[in-house]
């Protein structure tokens, strides 16, 4: 499994990095966001902040300090080293490269773990529109029957190429 790292280079699937905003400001906020799907599809032209705003999201929800703290807390720590255990992010191995089944499956069994900190556990797609048919597939379940407090966020130049086709 791969995701795309704070440089834009590619690796192996690990805890993702970004910014940080003012975060949630009640614990109803940070473990049930009111509101907000389980999954949700950021699109656009390439290169407008799409990936940037899906680690903001990340960064909203797992801040233990409920204020801009960039990076006090070990939540914030942990993201901005990109080890967070409960953020984690998918994307091809390489610019233009498909994303397989396998490593959608090891983002579905990671995201079937118990939390470590507060908030959902989360998961960034990246290049969305990569993901082969049989990947589509099988993070279509983890989409309809989400763990817990998931949240699934997608991420995509190309909406038309995911399915349903």
């Amino acid at each position: 499994m791969s995701t795309a790292m704070p440089d834009g280079g590619y690796g192996k699937l690990k805890p993702s990095t970004g910014a940080v905003s003012p975060p949630p400001q009640s614990d109803e906020e940070l473990e049930a966001p009111v509101g907000i799907p389980h999954a949700v599809l950021f699109t656009g032209p390439a290169a407008v902040g799409k990936h940037a705003s899906a680690l903001w999201w990340a960064r909203l929800f797992k801040c233990r300090a409920r204020a801009v703290c960039d990076p006090v807390c070990i939540d914030c720590k942990r993201l901005g080293a990109g080890s967070h255990p409960d953020v984690a992010a998918l994307a091809p191995e390489a610019p233009g490269k498909a994303i397989g089944i396998d490593p959608v499956r090891d983002l579905i069994r990671m995201m079937s773990l118990k939390r470590v900190s507060p908030g959902p556990r989360i998961a960034i797609v990246r290049e969305a529109h990569q993901l082969s048919f049989e990947a589509q597939s099988a993070l279509l379940k983890l989409l309809e029957e989400p763990p817990g407090t998931a949240l699934i966020v997608l991420v995509t130049e190309n909406p038309a190429a995911l399915l349903p086709r």
